[in-house]
């Protein structure tokens, strides 16, 4: 079995305001549903509207995926959230596995409930 057959981890990510960003990713990783967020600054300008928001790059696996995307549709202020998961197909094998190893335990702790 190649490496890429057995990666289950993904990156989703998610655009919210600016004054959103650092409450959600806390929100997100009490409830497990990430083992590490990283938020980036960008400028969001349109035809429409400009303004600052962030990125969310959520680092989760797959299992976690629909339940995440669910909660931040619920838990942010975008009437057309802007959310991607993308499948990671290669990298470092002891960050992977750490991911899986932090969200594996907080699916123990939620099938414990």
């Amino acid at each position: 079995m190649s490496q890429q057959d057995s990666i289950t981890a993904r990156v989703v990510l998610v655009n919210v305001l600016e004054t959103e960003a650092k409450e959600l990713s806390k929100k997100i990783l009490e409830k497990k549903y990430a083992a590490a967020i990283n938020i980036i600054t960008s400028f969001y300008y349109t035809k429409f509207v400009e303004s600052l928001e962030q990125i969310l790059v959520i680092k989760t696996e797959d299992w976690h995926v629909e339940a995440l995307i669910n909660y931040v549709k619920e838990n942010q202020t975008y009437q057309v959230p802007g959310i991607i998961s993308i499948k990671i197909d290669e990298g470092n094998t002891k960050y992977l596995a750490w991911i899986k190893q932090i969200t594996l335990q907080a699916a123990a702790v939620q099938n414990d409930l």
